[in-house]
């Protein structure tokens, strides 16, 4: 009998030697969606356009880092014709850019023109990208300092 009340002490102390009580505390939280855009370009200067030559070539002439954690979608968009101080314009389909050598795309008043979406291979891995300008003169065209705008319009991509 003493062996058995032994062994059951034994048993007992090794239970509550191993014992041990598990709460588990819940834990939450929100992960915001973001998107924004960083103009890296403040501001584009094509500087003189030679009538003679026609054209004026700004090779990554604007720069954009897209910061999301979303996909998404980057379009631009051109609201009105270049002007002048005088008034007179240049239309704005003269205005054309590319991302990574592709083909040049003249710009439509009020069209959203798609740029770039995540996973892109125009966009590097910490979300800038180059794009190409190419702008369009004519001899007939008025002289003048032009000037306009251009929007940058990001998008989730659903």
């Amino acid at each position: 009998m003493k062996k058995i009340a032994l062994f059951v002490f034994i048993f007992l102390i090794s239970l509550n030697a191993n014992a041990r009580e598990i709460k588990n505390l819940p834990i939450t939280f929100k992960e915001p969606e973001i998107m924004g855009i960083e103009l890296l370009t403040d501001k584009l200067d094509i500087g003189v356009v030679d009538p003679f030559k026609g054209t004026k070539e700004l090779p990554g002439g604007i720069k954009i880092r897209v910061k999301s954690n979303v996909d998404w979608i980057l379009y631009v968009m051109v609201m009105d014709d270049f002007r002048n101080e005088k008034g007179e314009k240049i239309p704005c389909n003269r205005f054309e850019i590319r991302t990574i050598r592709g083909k040049y795309h003249p710009l439509k008043k009020g069209e959203m023109y798609k740029i770039a979406s995540r996973g892109d291979n125009c966009v590097t891995t910490d979300g800038v990208i180059s794009i190409d300008v190419m702008f369009k003169l004519k001899m007939e065209d008025s002289p003048g300092n032009y000037f306009g705008n251009l929007n940058f319009i990001l998008e989730r991509n659903f």
